[in-house]
């Protein structure tokens, strides 16, 4: 368990600081899109 703990804790981290980032991005240049993946 204390092996799977840290990992979900930073997978967490990770996962909000995508969404913030990502957020940010949008927040900053509304009408710049990002290059999407056909």
């Amino acid at each position: 368990m204390d092996r799977v703990s840290p990992t979900a804790k930073n997978l967490e981290k990770i996962c909000r600081a995508l969404d913030l980032t990502i957020a940010g991005f949008l927040r900053e240049d509304p009408m710049v899109d990002p290059p999407v993946a056909d």
